[in-house]
């Protein structure tokens, strides 16, 4: 007997998550009180496929980042609509204009808004699931060089490929996107007290213009731990003019891929990068999917008491004023100090929690033969993404940082070495790099197999 054809299926939402006016604002440390006012609305945007085997859940977040306990809330919450663990991905936009309160692991979290959203994202599956139908997928990127800079080096990596992935109905509109590019959102700066979304709004809102307001958009942030926007300003109108670039190279190429499949007579299928740039030649991909986790443990640096980093402060003061003309090898490793004697208290008490290093995960979640979603649980730097994409045995690997954890920074073996706020803010010891190639390695390897 002939196994039955698998296709694809799809269901999308957005729930608003909106925090009440008045919650503090994360991001910055240095605010002058708590919100004042809502410039946009945060969401969670929910994206569930089935392949006729099993599903996925796929959520971004508007806010800075979920931690674990919330992760594992949503995902015991899935077993429920036979969504396995390994299959569901929960992914912050990063925005630094989002709720403080929400990573528990840190203490003092707020357990009312905690609640809120957890059953807010949880609703946004629930209601991605009503919403199921046959669905096409087809994948595709896009270039942007103007709208991001390294900040540690002028030279530096960033990130320049705007990825996309296309889900349309079977009568061609466009029912949701994912959208996946590293840049921090923080063209607003620590003066804002209105609760919003920042650039990645009008990613959402410039590919809605163009392709219609029923469509779910799906941003998921990248490796962009040392990618900052270049900005002309720090305004609304500034988020505008670089969401907007990004939104609409994403709304080209969602554009291009209608083309190719309305081109070829296929149904339910994800192109492949052979087969859009050689549609004639080009074999077409059979629905797949498949999910891993692979668990991590991030040892922790040794935290000083608060005396010994006022000494070294002291120390490289006077040293950067004695020998001025080191001060680009002497201020980093001042800004180092401050950044981690300012972060030790919060990271003592982890440690305290988990002394053997801090548990998290790196997860694999395959679409396709071609296309492999692979996680980062904190804030991910750009060189690291691209060994993670260039170990991948996939055609196309999009790495999603903020992604079912908040640890903070995981940061290169030399930027330890060199300081700078990065290098200070980050938890864990040298060789995280390292860790976390591998663990990614090993994660796509067996989604590739199975």
């Amino acid at each position: 007997m002939t196994a039955a054809k698998r296709e694809w299926r799809a269901g999308a939402a957005e729930v608003v998550i909106t925090p009440p006016v008045g919650v503090e604002l994360e991001g910055y440390g240095n605010r002058a009180g708590g919100s004042t006012g809502v410039r946009d609305e945060l969401y969670a945007h929910a994206l569930v496929l089935e392949d006729g085997a099993g599903r996925a859940a796929i959520v971004t977040a508007d806010v800075i980042g979920l931690d674990a306990p919330i992760v594992a809330r949503v995902r015991a919450a899935c077993r429920e609509w036979e969504i396995p663990p390994e299959r569901v991905l929960i992914a912050a936009t990063h925005t630094h204009c989002g709720p403080r309160g929400l990573v528990e692991r840190r203490g003092s979290p707020d357990m009312a808004l905690v609640e809120m959203i957890t059953r807010q994202v949880i609703g946004s599956i629930r209601s991605a699931l009503g919403r199921m139908a046959p669905a096409r997928l087809m994948a595709g990127e896009g270039k942007i060089d103007s709208v991001g800079m390294n900040r540690r080096h002028p030279d530096g990596p960033m990130d320049t490929t705007v990825r996309v992935l296309r889900v349309e109905g079977e009568d061609g509109e466009l029912r949701a996107a994912l959208v996946n590019y590293g840049l921090h959102p923080t063209i607003l700066n620590y003066d804002t007290l209105q609760i919003g979304r920042d650039w990645p709004g009008y990613v959402d809102r410039t590919i809605k213009s163009l392709w219609g307001a029923e469509a779910v958009v799906l941003f998921a942030n990248g490796a962009c731990a040392d990618v900052n926007p270049v900005k002309i300003s720090e305004t609304f109108a500034e988020t505008r003019r670089v969401g907007t670039i990004v939104g609409a190279e994403a709304a080209r190429v969602l554009g291009e891929l209608a083309a190719h499949g309305k081109r070829q007579e296929i149904h339910n299928l994800l192109w492949s990068e052979r087969s859009l740039k050689e549609p004639s030649n080009g074999a077409p991909v059979e629905p797949a999917l498949k999910g891993t986790i692979e668990p991590i443990v991030l040892p922790w640096k040794t935290f000083r008491s608060d005396a010994e980093y006022a000494a070294r402060r002291a120390e490289l003061a006077a040293e950067l004023e004695q020998r001025p003309a080191e001060r680009r090898r002497i201020r980093p490793l001042l800004n180092a100090i401050n950044a981690e004697g300012a972060s030790a208290p919060a990271a003592r008490r982890m440690v305290d929690l988990h002394p053997a290093g801090l548990p998290s995960e790196v997860q694999a979640l395959r679409l396709g033969d071609d296309l492999v979603l692979v996680t980062a649980p904190g804030e991910l730097m750009r060189s690291i993404g691209v060994a993670i994409e260039d170990a991948s045995p996939f055609a196309r690997t999009w790495v999603l940082g903020y992604a079912n954890d908040s640890i903070g920074y995981l940061i290169t073996d030399e930027a330890h070495d060199e300081g700078g706020y990065e290098g200070g803010r980050a938890p864990f010891v040298k060789g995280v790099e390292s860790l976390l190639i591998e663990a990614a390695e090993r994660a796509t390897s067996r989604v590739r197999k199975e």
